[in-house]
């Protein structure tokens, strides 16, 4: 029955990250970067907030989870969006799905429950091997003629994956005994704080526009899916998953997660796929079930 919640919690995850790509597009076309990224963690931190009330849980005193928190955001969030800048989205798609290959070499090395054995190391291949097939109708170009800033922004992005891994495997070892929602928290007040820095200081500096349509189609709806879907109630699912059904297989999700947002593009933004979106969904259902196939619980120690 756990194992079967877990499962049905992962297809939640992967629905509320597919579906973050059409989101973020259309809530761009109101906002500006900042303020939409602003708005999304302000209500991402109240949804918390008010579900850590509701639940009667206390608020972490551990400094360790804020230390993350900041890391998740200089060390990945940040990395990420400047990454991006130089990146094709279809490398970066690609660039970012290299992290369950870093979620599961680092978890065999430091998680003996989650070692690496054949069969799942040939599962987390394929479903990479699955998310170049759904983007390789959009890669072009060849290394020769790429500038050094693309060169920097691919590094970027992969030690963003790397730093995401890090910080998924350091909450299993060292942060059992609290909830999901008590790590999450942390995590995401971070973010607000450091993107609030960030505005004030570019807003000051003249470096940045801020723009607000509140009135254009989607731009309310997409920032309240994101803030109490993504930012909110979504970590709050990843870090069960991270606690209960492990590292390796929670970040998965990254494989999935383009396939449900290309689907959600087809249907709603007028966006096309290819043949060999086929060929990459198979891929990946290919990987979910190797890797997932032994749905045995891990173990976790205290949790509150």
């Amino acid at each position: 029955m756990v194992a079967t919640t877990h499962a049905a919690l992962f297809a939640v995850l992967c629905l509320f990250l597919g579906s973050s790509y059409a989101w973020t597009k259309l809530g761009l076309e109101g906002l500006d970067p900042l303020t939409f990224v602003l708005a999304r963690l302000l209500i991402g931190v109240a949804v918390l907030g008010l579900w850590l009330r509701l639940s009667g849980e206390g608020i972490p005193r551990e400094r360790g989870l804020y230390a993350l928190g900041l890391l998740n955001v200089l060390g990945a969030f940040l990395l990420l969006t400047w990454g991006q800048q130089y990146v094709e989205s279809s490398h970066a798609a690609i660039l970012v799905a290299s992290g369950p290959m870093f979620s599961a070499l680092g978890a065999t090395y430091v998680l003996p429950d989650e070692r690496l054995d054949r069969r799942r190391a040939v599962g987390v291949a394929l479903g990479f091997a699955g998310v170049i097939a759904l983007f390789s109708g959009d890669l072009g170009g060849s290394s020769a003629t790429r500038s050094g800033h693309e060169i920097a922004g691919a590094v970027a992005i992969v030690i963003s994956a790397v730093v995401i891994a890090a910080i998924a495997i350091i909450v299993r070892l060292r942060f059992p005994g609290y909830s999901a929602t008590q790590i999450a928290l942390p995590q995401v007040t971070g973010g607000l704080v450091a993107v609030m820095l960030v505005s004030l200081l570019a807003g000051a500096g003249g470096l940045v526009t801020f723009e607000a349509d509140l009135l254009a189609p989607w731009v309310l709806v997409s920032v309240l899916c994101l803030g109490v879907f993504n930012a909110g109630l979504g970590n709050i699912v990843y870090y069960r998953l991270v606690l209960g059904w492990g590292v390796t297989r929670t970040a998965l999700v990254a494989y999935v997660a383009p396939f449900i947002g290309a689907a959600i593009g087809v249907g709603l933004l007028d966006e096309h796929l290819g043949p060999n979106a086929a060929v990459g969904l198979a891929l990946t259902l290919a990987s979910l079930a190797l890797v997932t196939r032994d749905l045995k619980e891990v173990p976790c120690r205290n949790p509150r």
